[in-house]
């Protein structure tokens, strides 16, 4: 599968059904993309491990006051915002922005370093902080009648980490597969008349298609955006040939020692700026920095 940003993919055995009716169109159209996203299917090898969700505890529902400042603003218009506890006993915070009559709902898996709510709200005007439904994600999909879900990925945003103290860390990818296919299994206990789909970007990209090949019952359909699906060619070039064994066995004994640093984006330094404060920020995930005035209210 080629890495592409415009890419569609649905689970079967539920792509027939997805095609034979409007619902794919509908959700399409929610998205700006410049033109029709390719659509593959996903066929399900035999020796692919298809996983049944655990049954695990419902999700908590935050009344409002409890809500951190930048969630209440009226500019954010989160619907409904609160936590569930995963496998490991880690407490995931999700947000949504809904609709009364949903034609369909998306569930999105955010990238590494970032969390839900950055990823879904907007900046108005660019280079602010990143706290309004205007011009985001969640108004277009309202707009089309759909409604929006997002979690924290585990160590990210408000979510708990499996290493208390440690931002973005999760000891195996497959840990956070099986936290959002949980979270899907929410979603849909809460309206199961409605289709799902599932859309990542990046890192979540991969946990969106992983959770759509091993468990097929969490969602109609799958939409990733220049999603992680194959670190192939990054691991040939000479350099990391090399050094790939080394870090191998380095990560079997001290996971957690930082080895090389990110690119920084000098293309939009506003971005790269509010990035590393949400990467930095502490275990209750509120970034106080950016909030040292109150949101502005629309």
């Amino acid at each position: 599968m080629k890495r592409s940003s415009r890419t569609i993919a649905l689970a079967p055995p539920v792509a027939r059904d997805i095609f034979n009716r409007s619902l794919c169109s509908t959700f399409l159209s929610a998205f700006p993309f410049p033109s029709r996203p390719r659509v593959i299917l996903i066929s399900l090898r035999a020796s692919l491990r298809v996983r049944a969700r655990r049954v695990t505890a419902p999700m908590n529902v935050y009344p409002k006051k409890k809500w951190e400042p930048e969630l209440r603003a009226a500019c954010a218009r989160v619907s409904r915002t609160g936590d569930f506890t995963n496998d490991a006993g880690l407490k995931l915070r999700w947000y949504s922005w809904e609709v009364p009559r949903p034609k369909c709902i998306v569930v999105f898996a955010h990238g590494l370093g970032v969390h839900g709510s950055f990823e879904m709200l907007a900046s108005v005007p660019p280079g602010t902080p990143r706290l309004h439904y205007e011009t985001s994600w969640p108004e277009r999909m309202n707009k089309s009648d759909v409604s929006l879900f997002c979690l924290d990925h585990q160590g990210h945003g408000r979510s708990e980490s499996a290493v208390a103290g440690e931002r973005c860390y999760f000891h195996r990818l497959d840990h956070l597969v099986d936290d959002f296919a949980t979270f899907c299994g929410h979603v849909r206990e809460e309206r199961p008349d409605v289709p799902v789909f599932i859309v990542g970007t990046s890192l979540g990209g991969y946990v969106a298609t992983k959770t759509a090949m091993e468990y097929p019952t969490s969602a109609n359909g799958l939409v990733t955006l220049a999603p992680m699906l194959s670190l192939d060619r990054l691991s040939k070039r000479p350099l990391n040939r090399v050094l790939l064994p080394f870090t191998t066995l380095l990560s079997m004994f001290i996971p957690r020692v930082p080895l090389a640093k990110t690119m920084k984006n000098t293309k939009f330094p506003m971005t790269q700026k509010r990035w590393r404060r949400t990467r930095t920020r502490g275990r209750a995930g509120c970034d106080t920095r950016a909030f040292e005035s109150p949101p502005r209210r629309t």
